[in-house]
């Protein structure tokens, strides 16, 4: 029998991540929304997901502020993320794989980015499915956005997967003169490390 993994995110992201976990062995599930994941787990029974891949959503705000994007930032970024961390917390076999990854600012919001922030946030989630879980073991990995699907598929398997290194940053990069490329890794690797 296969194993199962819920995807949550947008549509692009999750489309982008079912096809490498299909290509692993896994049979996909997907939700968009806390509606749909609602529904979902009402299907599904108790301890039935062998992974759970919580990929970013996409982030809207009309808000002039800046305390007005951050707001919707929160609300419908980190704050679902807790919600339905909550609802698929029961559905984890043991032994099963959670994996959190990362958003990158919609291009739109003028808000100051604070990766480090965003990604503490993530370990905060980290951390409180470990605590529900206790004493069982529960395997949280926070990634980062620069893993491609086929990586998070790797440790949706169990896999020892690194961050990517500063040569693949660079080609994620290639028209960043050397200063302007040096100061965004150093600043991933005070997020990362």
């Amino acid at each position: 029998m296969a194993k199962q993994a819920l995807v949550t995110g947008s549509t692009r992201r999750i489309q982008e991540v079912n096809d490498a976990l299909s290509a692993a062995g896994f049979e996909v599930l997907k939700a968009e929304g806390l509606e749909a994941l609602q529904r979902l787990a009402a299907e599904l029974g108790p301890r039935s997901l062998d992974a759970y891949i919580q990929l970013p959503v996409d982030v809207r705000s009309d808000a002039k502020t800046v305390t007005g994007q951050i707001e919707a930032l929160l609300q419908q970024g980190i704050l679902l993320r807790f919600r339905e961390a909550e609802i698929v917390l029961p559905l984890l076999s043991p032994g099963a794989r959670v994996i959190l990854v990362p958003g990158n600012l919609p291009p739109d919001l003028s808000t100051p980015d604070d990766h480090h922030a965003r990604h503490s946030l993530l370990r905060v989630l980290a951390h409180t499915l470990h605590a529900d879980r206790a004493p069982e073991k529960l395997s949280v990995t926070v990634a980062t956005s620069q893993h491609p699907p086929e990586k998070i598929a790797l440790i949706a398997q169990g896999a020892k997967v690194a961050h990517p290194s500063p040569p693949e940053y660079a080609e994620m990069w290639p028209d960043m003169d050397y200063d302007e490329w040096r100061l965004a890794v150093l600043g991933l690797a005070s997020l990362e490390g």
